[in-house]
């Protein structure tokens, strides 16, 4: 589901983004400037109804909803990620098969790199078996690197795998992966 990104105030229920819009246009902010803002934190955005299906009221319910559901966002339902390889209800599978494939994932200690603000690293580790997760966090490629060698990558949230040799990894923006030695 996308966020809400209602097109007036009077779409939102939320009454702390509600008194958060009149504060803002108290300082100084017009309309669509704290329209923009709220869009961006309201908590709103995580409350609309589920988008289950194409139906009426997006399959949620025969009645009113409490919120209305953004148009834009319609065609992004529950029914249109089961059969879609690349949604990310089947991504979210894989990751639950790889969760019960490898005790490593969730009886692994865990450690976190220090690396660029941009890149979020850490390792699990179980026994002599280590899993190496790099992700990035930005909009523009970012590069990493590692001293081990000898991983093959394991998922990630690209189709193609990452641009990688030994413990160097160039990521897309917002890429993730997962390297595992063993």
């Amino acid at each position: 589901m996308l966020n809400t990104h209602f097109t007036d105030i009077s779409q939102y229920r939320d009454v702390e983004s509600l008194n958060y819009f009149k504060i803002l246009q108290e300082e100084g902010k017009s309309s669509d400037e704290a329209l923009a803002i709220i869009n961006e934190r309201s908590r709103d955005n995580c409350r609309t109804p589920m988008q289950w299906d194409s139906s009426a009221n997006d399959g949620f319910t025969t009645g009113t909803p409490w919120i209305e559901v953004p148009e834009y966002g319609k065609h992004i339902t529950a029914e249109s990620q089961i059969n879609d390889e690349t949604s990310i209800f089947s991504f979210y599978k894989k990751l639950i098969y790889l969760r019960k494939e490898y005790k490593i994932i969730s009886d692994g200690e865990i450690s976190f790199d220090e690396s660029p603000e941009e890149i979020i690293s850490y390792e699990r580790k179980l026994g002599d078996k280590v899993l190496k997760v790099v992700g990035n966090l930005s909009e523009n490629e970012a590069d990493y690197s590692w001293s081990d060698e000898g991983y093959d990558r394991l998922i990630g949230n690209y189709d193609s795998a990452v641009n990688s040799s030994k413990g160097q990894v160039k990521l897309r923006p917002y890429e993730f992966a997962v390297f595992k030695n063993f």
